[in-house]
């Protein structure tokens, strides 16, 4: 209903060291969740950040006739009334919830 922040913490073996590799990372919006959707959706309040091993912040591009405006996408695999312009591209959609990027290849996404 109300604002979202995911936050993904990871870490991996490095193999010149017996360190450990962690970086930190997630997305915000304060846009309202939409379901079934086959497009992108949302407002330019989203953004994806790392906030470990170092800061940064990385805001939407904003919509600018057919570039930017890729804020937030949620697929659940379910059939949808929404109809899109090339109904043989249905499968190649991503499954799950994302930001930026493309519908089959968002820059965040969560299976």
């Amino acid at each position: 209903q109300g604002p979202t922040l995911l936050l993904v913490r990871a870490s991996s073996k490095n193999n010149n060291s017996d360190d450990n590799a962690v970086v930190t990372f997630g997305a915000y919006t304060a846009s309202k969740w939409e379901k079934n959707k086959r497009d992108f959706f949302g407002t330019s309040d989203c953004f994806l950040f790392q906030l470990a091993p170092t800061l940064c912040v990385m805001k939407s591009l904003p919509k600018m006739g057919t570039r930017g405006g890729h804020y937030m996408y949620f697929n659940n695999g379910m059939s949808t009334n929404i109809h899109s312009g090339n109904p043989s591209k249905k499968d190649d959609l991503a499954k799950g919830l994302g930001f930026g990027g493309t519908v089959s290849h968002p820059r965040l996404f969560v299976d």
